[in-house]
């Protein structure tokens, strides 16, 4: 069975809906679509100006789905009363057109230096981006993986200073006592002691922003498994050298 979302307003597919019913397409043409349940329909498309929400699953191992967003779409996130967000599931891909609005609504609060997941699926498409809508703060950064859609609020400014381990990772405290969290920007400065130039990146990281600071006789050199991903501004200043050996995507 298909579904049509037209109208305004909000319509709500809830629990009380059995979850074998909509295999068909369903389409938000106008309104929000707020769907709270599990529906293993093959195709989801939300139109210009319609908006999808809720905490359900789309699509099945079964009967893998495809989201389609139009450019001018919505997904809204909320919080719930017993805590946390209402996000979905997508069991199948997600495809974003042109540029798809995210918005934050019912006290939803992105704190300083956090990860928040407001969307997770089996894959990502589609030529297009989703935007920070309303409710974010202005420094927050969406990022689309191969698995989930999160937001990043950056912390202060993290200084490399390598002093527990010369890993850059999220459990040592290598930068002036502080450990690192993804959103923030990084800067690498000046060092004389050469062992605390060459940085281990055993993970992928998502920074804000990279800065690489150094004169000459003070080169640095990056290497490991990891990378940085995102939309990161990676700047290298100074006259040193710097041997960049690990991803970025």
């Amino acid at each position: 069975m298909a579904f049509t979302k037209n109208g305004t307003g909000t319509w709500t597919l809830g629990a009380e809906i059995p979850s074998c019913a909509l295999t068909g397409l369903v389409s938000v043409v106008a309104g929000t679509l707020c769907i709270d349940c599990a529906i293993p329909t093959y195709k989801v498309t939300v139109s210009k100006n319609a908006t999808l929400a809720g905490s359900g699953t789309l699509g099945s191992e079964e009967i893998p789905t495809t989201v389609s967003f139009v450019s001018g779409s919505k997904y809204v996130v909320s919080a719930v009363p017993e805590g946390g967000l209402s996000t979905l599931t997508v069991k199948g891909d997600v495809s974003p057109a042109g540029s798809v609005a995210i918005d934050l609504v019912g006290g939803v609060t992105l704190a300083p230096g956090t990860r928040t997941t407001l969307m997770t699926y089996a894959s990502h498409s589609g030529p297009g981006a989703f935007v920070a809508g309303t409710g974010f703060p202005a420094d927050a950064i969406l990022t689309a993986t191969d698995t989930a859609l999160y937001a990043d609020v950056p912390t202060d400014t993290k200084t490399w200073s390598g002093e527990t381990s010369g890993e850059w990772n999220k459990t040592d405290a290598n930068w002036g006592g502080k450990v690192y969290a993804d959103g923030s920007p990084v800067v690498f400065p000046d060092i004389a002691d050469a062992a605390k130039r060459n940085v281990a990146v055993p993970e992928t990281m998502r920074p804000l922003s990279v800065t690489v600071a150094s004169e000459a006789d003070h080169p640095y050199s990056f290497s490991g498994n990891g990378g940085v991903e995102g939309a990161a501004l990676v700047e290298f200043t100074g006259t040193a050298t710097k041997t960049w050996s690990v991803g970025l995507a």
